[in-house]
């Protein structure tokens, strides 16, 4: 909070914001974003993070980078229309998620009493018995920077 607060001190035309609500609890982080946002309105705030739901809230756009090259700039809305379809939720067995997991792009995995959900970006099929859900700005993120590369955001 000092550091925001000494970096607003001259009116900056443009503040750049890394991590600024990691280690926030929840309450704390929506009122700190809500306070970015607030900012954005008389600069431009360039913010870096890994927590995706920080820039769904904040960001008017959005800049994904994979091995320092952009691999996406546009309105959130804009970076997930190539998505449309091709995202889905799947319950399985705990044996069968090894399996989806090399063959999907899986952007979240929740464990139940009875299996695993899993959120999977499926660009060619959706599997048999998955059902097609909304893609969310960390399907995209998945999907421009793969299983086992690590991303910038």
């Amino acid at each position: 909070r000092v550091g925001i607060a000494q970096a607003l001190l001259n009116d900056p035309k443009i503040l750049i914001l890394d991590e600024p609500t990691a280690g926030l609890d929840p309450q704390e982080r929506i009122r700190f974003r809500t306070m970015i946002a607030g900012l954005a309105k008389d600069c431009l705030v360039i913010l870096s993070t890994h927590i995706v739901t920080d820039v769904e809230h904040i960001a008017s756009k959005v800049i994904l980078l994979k091995s320092g090259q952009v691999v996406a700039y546009d309105t959130i809305d804009k970076i997930l229309e190539p998505f449309s379809g091709q995202v889905c939720s799947l319950f399985v067995s705990d044996e069968e998620a090894e399996k989806y997991r090399e063959q999907y792009l899986v952007s979240n995995m929740q464990p139940t009493e009875n299996g695993i959900l899993m959120r999977m970006v499926c660009p060619d099929r959706i599997p048999e018995g998955a059902v097609p859900v909304s893609a969310e700005l960390e399907d995209a993120y998945i999907a421009y920077c793969g299983k086992d590369i690590v991303c910038e955001k």
